[in-house]
């Protein structure tokens, strides 16, 4: 008994992985030979996608003799084409004229009517080369006079100041226009900012009696810190001598004009909104949201 019962486990065992493997196995090999199938489609059409490009470079050895029967082309077939290239240069010629037209005559007009030749401008209205020779001759003579004159200077034993004359030209580039009806004898409008002039402390004026910012002692052992160099006007106005409650032009006290550390000059520290500024040779205290002097030395600066 036990040895029928061992075969027929034996036999189950062996039958099994070849039930198991009947319809996987018909599968798989379909996909197989269905990825054979396109791998081979695959390798057709590189191969006739190369032929084509073969086919392709081979063309334009046929497309090279097109020009010689083009240059076979009837003389007057060429002879044509030479006159239709002529006709619209011409007519685009006559177009830019008509169009400059209007221009030429105005400028003839003006350089007429102003009592000035008519030959010393183009039909552009633009300067001919004797006026450009003529002031590029006006420029050189111009220098050469600057350089007669620092050598006449640096033969007299005068030496020029070239750092304060390149600081001049940088002052009179940067400076600004003045508003309209803006004047150095009326004192500015109240800025946008002056509602705020509520929210801050009055200052007072009593810090004079500290020996902390006896400023004038200072200034005598000190000399070198109070040269501080030219200053730039930024309205060109000149030096007027303002004083407390006068309303300066907000491009007066500028960050540019505010004095970063008041008491490297012996000034006591100013709060918010208040700003020590540099006017000329005054040190001005001013209120930054109502642009009013609060305070002020005089000939403060060297």
């Amino acid at each position: 008994m036990r040895k029928i019962l061992f075969s027929l486990l034996l036999a189950t065992t062996v039958a099994t992985p070849a039930l198991a493997q009947g319809p996987d196995h018909e599968d798989r090999a379909a996909a197989r030979q269905e990825r054979q199938a396109e791998r081979s489609q695959a390798r057709q059409g590189r191969s006739e996608a190369r032929q084509e490009r073969v086919e392709v470079r081979q063309a334009p050895a046929e497309v090279r003799q097109a020009p010689a029967e083009v240059r076979q082309a009837p003389a007057e077939v060429r002879q044509d084409r030479v006159e239709m290239r002529q006709q619209r240069i011409e007519a685009a010629s006559q177009r830019m004229q008509r169009s400059d037209a209007p221009a030429r005559e105005m400028v003839r007009e003006r350089v007429v009517r102003d009592g000035g030749p008519v030959m010393n401008v183009n039909e552009r209205g633009r300067p001919t080369l004797e006026q450009q020779q003529d002031s590029s001759d006006s420029v050189v003579n111009w220098r050469r006079e600057q350089r007669d004159r620092a050598q006449q200077r640096l033969q007299q034993g005068e030496r020029p100041d070239f750092t304060e004359q390149r600081m001049e030209q940088r002052a009179e580039r940067n400076r600004f226009r003045a508003p309209v009806g803006a004047r150095p004898d009326r004192p500015a409008p109240a800025p946008e900012t002056a509602y705020n002039r509520n929210r801050h402390s009055e200052w007072r004026t009593d810090w004079r009696r500290d020996h902390r910012y006896d400023w004038r002692n200072y200034r005598d052992h000190h000399r070198s810190i109070f040269r501080v160099g030219i200053y730039y006007d930024p309205f060109g106005w000149g030096y007027q001598r303002y004083g407390i409650g006068w309303r300066l032009w907000p491009s007066y006290y500028s960050s540019s004009y505010w004095l970063s550390d008041p008491y490297m000059y012996r000034l006591p520290y100013a709060p918010w909104p208040y700003k020590w500024v540099r006017y000329y040779d005054d040190a001005l205290l001013v209120d930054t949201y109502t642009g009013q002097v609060v305070d002020v030395m005089y000939d403060f600066f060297w």
